[in-house]
């Protein structure tokens, strides 16, 4: 049972992996209906879902699960192989590859080695560092350092005090 909730700032969990770890050990799951978790969990086929902040929902789904046990049979055994055949990185990393086979650009005539590299138009961004719109808005830099981190600098060729998009 993992009942998730939006938090009172907006953030939501995207697919928890305690339900993917809970699916892929055959424990029968019952989830809120939020953000990505039912891209995991298809109410009544891989496990059941609830609305968030919905206790009678989420008693009435365990009591089902309690009641019924070909339903916890049949929700365990496709709960596990939703996460085996969705979510395994061998399969999923065949798929890329096959993916980028696809769409890779045909090698160039007389050329060999791997094609050039593009150089992007603006540095990437800095992982150390959170945006901070208020700041954005009036001075520079425009990101706010993390606790322990040093400013961040505004990128080449920004004008102090515009907003990177």
């Amino acid at each position: 049972m993992l009942p998730s909730v939006t938090s009172r700032d907006g953030q939501m969990e995207g697919i928890p992996v305690a339900l993917m770890e809970a699916m892929a050990a055959g424990v029968p799951v019952v989830a809120t209906r939020l953000s990505g978790i039912p891209e995991l969990v298809r109410d009544g086929e891989t496990g059941l879902l609830v609305p968030e902040r919905d206790p009678a929902a989420l008693a009435a789904a365990m009591e089902r699960l309690a009641t019924e046990p070909a339903l916890r049979a049949r929700l365990a055994d496709e709960g596990r192989l939703a996460v085996r055949e969705g979510f395994d990185r061998r399969r999923n990393v065949a798929r890329l590859a096959a993916l980028f086979e696809r769409f890779a650009p045909a090698p160039v005539p007389g050329r060999s080695g791997p094609p050039e590299r593009i150089a992007p138009t603006r540095p990437p961004p800095r992982w150390d560092a959170v945006r901070d719109p208020a700041a954005c808005a009036t001075q520079e830099p425009c990101e706010t350092p993390r606790e322990g981190q040093a400013p961040v600098p505004p990128a080449r060729g920004q004008a102090t005090g515009s907003h990177p998009q």
